[in-house]
């Protein structure tokens, strides 16, 4: 689960947020209730939500493992964004492939939160070609100051790992089968 909390302090000034994943649109309500002067921008492959006001924009048909789809929203929303939730398809290369592309549009100091990254454990969520899963790369991180995605490119990588203040692990349950989340702070 979603220390939401931590959040808190930037409830007034927080002006645009982005999620992946929203498809029935839950998530995509509660961030426009919980940031009241943000813009919300959301995505899903199969969107199934209407616009509820006039600060949220959505964009159906959107595969988060294509670069050119991600560009899509990013061409037609803001050019930074204080809060990028990655609560999608949580396959390995769904989440490498956003990180990278969509890191660099997280404003300085702002946030990149990666929900479910428990599936790193999961057989049905990995596959052949990932070599390092999701939680093992942002752990290496911490561990050993290096970055390593074979669904990155090398460009992404420098850019990701010289633009990190911070990545810190949450769960509700510490067996890491379900519900770890990564947050991802950008230096400022």
């Amino acid at each position: 689960a979603l220390p939401i909390s931590f959040l808190e302090s930037y409830r007034e000034t927080f002006t645009d947020v982005f999620e992946i994943g929203v498809q029935y649109g839950p998530s995509i309500k509660m961030w426009s209730d919980y940031f009241p002067k943000a813009n919300i921008y959301g995505a899903d492959i199969n969107l199934l939500v209407k616009p509820e006001n006039n600060r949220m924009f959505l964009f159906d048909k959107i595969d988060q493992s294509n670069r050119n789809d991600l560009n899509k929203v990013i061409s037609q929303s803001t050019t930074q964004f204080d809060l990028i939730v990655d609560d999608g398809g949580h396959t390995m290369s769904q989440q490498q492939i956003s990180l990278g592309y969509l890191f660099p549009f997280v404003k300085p100091g702002g946030f990149y939160i990666l929900e479910d990254i428990h599936t790193s454990f999961q057989e049905r969520f990995n596959d052949y070609d990932c070599h390092v899963n999701t939680y093992q790369m942002l752990q290496n991180i911490n561990y050993y100051g290096k970055l390593y995605s074979n669904y990155m490119t090398e460009q992404e990588i420098d850019y990701i790992f010289n633009n990190i203040d911070s990545v810190d692990f949450y769960t509700n349950n510490p067996n890491l089968s379900h519900s770890l989340t990564c947050i991802i702070r950008k230096t400022k």
